[in-house]
């Protein structure tokens, strides 16, 4: 029964040491520079400053009303 307690103590250690590389590899995998030297983050970070740029656009009016105004609902 003892050789059993240490035996599944030492597969605690290793599934550790597991998790522990395959984050390490999943960071380096995110953080490293890949498409003209930007990283996978970098790139999630511009398109999502895109994405809301062209909403505040949209939101704040600036666009041509004119070409909307048949739609518009008073």
């Amino acid at each position: 029964m003892k050789q059993q307690i240490i035996f599944t103590n030492r597969q605690k250690g290793v599934a550790t040491i597991s998790y522990i590389m395959g984050l390490m590899a999943f960071l380096v995998g995110l953080l490293a520079p890949m498409f003209n030297g930007k990283s996978a983050v970098q790139l999630l970070a511009e398109a999502i400053k895109k994405d809301y740029a062209g909403y505040e656009y949209a939101i704040s009016g600036k666009g041509n009303i004119e070409k909307w105004k048949d739609y518009l609902i008073d």
